[in-house]
């Protein structure tokens, strides 16, 4: 770690050493944040796609079908 960010983080660490951490709520939390970032880059991603074909396609592109082996 470079010498700034470990200042930094040493720093963050003392105001934060006392408080209770708790993984179930903090990886939750991640997850919900990482869902909601990939949700926006499909619906962006679908968006420009569509806008790209210019409807040329009938069927929608993000359709797809899974099958559970």
């Amino acid at each position: 770690m470079m010498p700034e960010k470990r200042k930094e983080f040493d720093r963050w660490y003392s105001e934060h050493k006392q408080q209770p951490f708790f993984l179930d709520e903090e990886l939750a939390s991640y997850c919900t944040n990482d869902v909601e970032i990939l949700l926006a880059a499909l619906i962006a991603f679908r968006r420009e796609f569509m806008d790209v074909s210019k409807g040329v396609l009938v069927r929608e592109p993000l359709q797809i079908r899974l099958t559970m082996g």
